[in-house]
């Protein structure tokens, strides 16, 4: 009574009654006219662009870099003077546009970069790279060591960092002008 119903049930299922085998181990020829495979797309990675960080790699602020002659610009945000000064609510000071540059290149350094890439100028090419799944822009704007472009998509991310007083943001005076 089982195998009937078995025999049953596999006459329904696709590719059922042929005996032609559904894998080889040798190339086959295939013939568009005669046979009806479905075409599947190939997958489609925007990030196409590698680089690979060097130690010797100079970051200019905390959005942008120099490697090889090249220079980077990190596509989606803004990056403060390397020179600012923050003024925390407790009264302390620190060099926060020093450490913009100094987050960017520990989060970069002998990192792999894949990247999609802008030309812009001779040697100057805008980036929005990730490292692994992490996207480098979104990652900056968290720390709240830069600002997110107008229109990046990274506003909310920003207003957590904000919220949170991480980076430029302990600054009341960034808060107050949103501006840093």
């Amino acid at each position: 009574m089982l195998s009937a119903a078995h025999d049953a049930g596999a006459n329904e299922l696709p590719y059922a009654g042929s005996q032609e085998p559904i894998w080889t181990d040798r190339p086959v020829r295939v013939d568009k006219a005669a046979q009806q495979y479905e075409r599947v797309a190939g997958l489609f990675d925007a990030f196409v662009t590698k680089i690979r960080v060097k130690p010797q790699a100079q970051a200019f602020d905390g959005g942008s870099f120099q490697q090889d002659g090249m220079i980077y610009i990190i596509a989606d945000v803004v990056g403060p003077d390397p020179k600012r000064i923050c003024h925390a609510d407790d009264g302390s000071i620190r060099a926060c546009g020093s450490q913009s540059r100094a987050f960017l290149k520990s989060l970069i350094n002998r990192r792999y970069l894949e990247c999609r890439a802008l030309p812009i100028a001779l040697q100057t090419v805008m980036i929005d790279c990730r490292i692994g799944q992490y996207r480098v822009a979104e990652t900056l704007v968290a720390s709240g060591y830069v600002r997110a472009a107008r229109d990046a998509g990274l506003i909310a991310v920003e207003q957590d960092a904000k919220r949170r007083r991480a980076g430029l943001w302990a600054d009341a005076g960034c808060r107050l002008s949103e501006r840093c």
